[in-house]
């Protein structure tokens, strides 16, 4: 384990504790608490911080106190991370062994995830055993400019003919919004079929905000478009706690996580899912347990990759922003193209934002993280009537998330080309990909993935799909 990690977590836990809390100790303390030694003592850690977390039970307390006897880190305490399929997730356990605390990974099945990690806790000297948690921000960019080029993202994703009084709508699909939540009485979305969440929380239920833009995107006309891609489908509205008042207008925007929203999407009969937002994977290590009683434990093992592999596994489509860090650090992004969960998951579609360069073709936007998991590129620029009557501009890959949700739904719903196929969602995906547009370079690449979705064509091979 090493001393930069250990410290980082502690600095993160000092301040979940709360600065004034007697109990807080600071990643300089921790610094001492370790002394000169080059691997910290992490029993000095899980110690220092106990108190500030409430008594320990018998068995946390014994751990603890075998942790204890070891005066270090072994050097060699590091195991091979494991390589979870989809439908698993990687679990990182901590055996002490001849007074040395190994660390070591291994995998539990979704489908059986208590009794996995029940049987992984249950050899003598195992001390903890956690799956890989992660933490989260919001991936959005939003600007307010007027604009003329109303007809643009009809244009990009080919769909004069989709976009036909008579052509498919999204009959009867299901498409859940995890987002900041929907203003349903938005002129745009009137007569649209719209759940919300019960007791959904306090989320930005306003005209322009972020997740009512989403909606418009998949049920309401964009621009210049003669109708909506998918104007009959049936929108979840599922508000997230995903972000600070200053980016999504609520903090909280509700009470549900990611997680939750995603597991109560799939089990209230969603299809399709869009989220058009991003997390930084940042595990937390498994001795994590040793501060928690049985609740908390069993709480913490509904991570977003446990709900991305139950929705998979329930064959929900799943769309995603595929983040808007190419253009380097900022206030939600740490790194360069950083990755990000939900988009890098393999079961989900990551979607890439394209800009129009100067009225001429599409090409991947400036601001759109560049990531070997980007699947599929869509629009990320769509202009909206403000409450004053002005235009405003969003853009970001969250904004074209939506669209590629939207694109699925016609092409699987009652009145779609699919519609009689019983793995539609799955073939409508694969079609997406292979009628897309390749941008360069040649190939499926980090900008923009398999291309630019045309929706015509897709239309088409879905035609011929459904009559060989």
């Amino acid at each position: 384990m090493r001393l930069a990690l250990l410290m980082a977590i502690a600095a993160v836990l000092a301040t979940s504790c709360g600065a004034d809390d007697s109990s807080s100790v600071d990643a300089q303390q921790i610094s001492q608490a370790a002394g000169a030694q080059t691997e910290p003592n992490l029993s000095v850690i899980v110690d220092e911080f106990a108190d500030g977390f409430g008594r320990l039970g018998a068995a946390q307390q014994q751990a603890v106190e075998g942790a204890a006897q070891s005066s270090a880190v072994c050097e060699e305490a590091g195991g091979q991370r494991a390589e979870p399929e989809v439908s698993q997730v990687e679990v990182e356990i901590i055996t002490l062994v001849d007074g040395c605390l190994i660390f070591s990974y291994d995998v539990a099945e979704f489908r059986s995830l208590v009794t996995d990690l029940d049987d992984l806790r249950r050899p003598d000297g195992v001390v903890a055993v956690s799956p890989l948690l992660i933490e989260y921000h919001l991936d959005q960019t939003t600007q307010t400019s007027p604009s003329s080029e109303l007809a643009w993202p009809v244009q990009a994703l080919n769909a004069s003919e989709a976009l036909r009084a008579e052509s498919p709508t999204g009959q009867n699909v299901v498409i859940a919004v995890i987002d900041s939540g929907i203003d349903t009485t938005a002129d745009s979305l009137e007569g649209v079929a719209i759940r919300r969440v019960p007791d959904s929380g306090t989320g930005d239920y306003t005209a322009t905000g972020h997740g009512t833009v989403a909606a418009q995107v998949i049920t309401a006309p964009i621009g210049a478009a003669p109708r909506a891609i998918a104007p009959n489908v049936q929108l979840l509205d599922v508000p997230a706690d995903l972000c600070d008042r200053a980016t999504c207008g609520c903090d909280p925007c509700a009470d549900m996580t990611a997680a939750d929203a995603i597991r109560w999407s799939t089990d209230n009969g969603a299809d399709i899912i869009s989220m058009s937002f991003g997390f930084r994977p940042a595990s937390k290590p498994a001795w994590w347990q040793l501060l928690l009683d049985a609740g908390e434990i069993d709480s913490a093992t509904e991570t977003i990759e446990v709900a991305l592999a139950y929705s998979t596994l329930n064959n929900v489509a799943m769309t995603a922003a595929a983040g808007n860090c190419a253009g380097g650090e900022n206030s939600q992004c740490e790194s360069d193209d950083q990755f990000e969960i939900p988009a890098g998951h393999p079961s989900v579609i990551a979607v890439a934002g394209l800009n129009q360069d100067d009225g001429g073709p599409a090409s991947p936007a400036w601001y759109s993280t560049r990531q070997d998991y980007v699947e599929l590129a869509a629009p990320g620029r769509v202009i909206i009537d403000g409450t004053d009557g002005e235009p405003i501009e969003k853009i970001g890959t969250s904004f074209a998330t939506p669209f590629v949700a939207a694109s699925l739904a016609v092409l699987t719903g009652d009145d779609g080309p699919l519609a009689d196929d019983p793995d539609a969602l799955v073939h409508a995906r694969e079609i997406l990909a292979d009628t897309a547009v390749d941008l360069a370079p040649t190939g499926r690449d980090p900008a923009s993935g398999y291309g630019q979705v045309q929706l015509d064509p897709a239309m088409q091979q879905a035609l011929l799909r459904s009559t060989d």
